[in-house]
């Protein structure tokens, strides 16, 4: 399973648990449905973080071009 596909079933979780957080009552459980949403938010800028760094690393490490 690549970053896409952990990304978007991030999100698809996110969005479940907001949309649950806006159809409930209860304020408790309101707040920790959000919070898990942006526990997700957090989750992806990691891993997109991880696969920026990890694509510095490969260009840095590509050879030169012969000019």
């Amino acid at each position: 399973m690549d970053n896409d596909d952990v990304i978007s079933g991030i999100r698809d979780r996110m969005a479940r648990c907001r949309r649950l957080a806006s159809e409930i009552d209860d304020p408790y459980a309101k707040q920790e449905l959000l919070k898990m949403a942006e526990e997700g938010e957090e989750a992806i800028r990691r891993l997109q973080e991880e696969e920026r760094g990890e694509d510095q690393t490969m260009q840095a490490q590509m050879p030169e071009p012969n000019a």
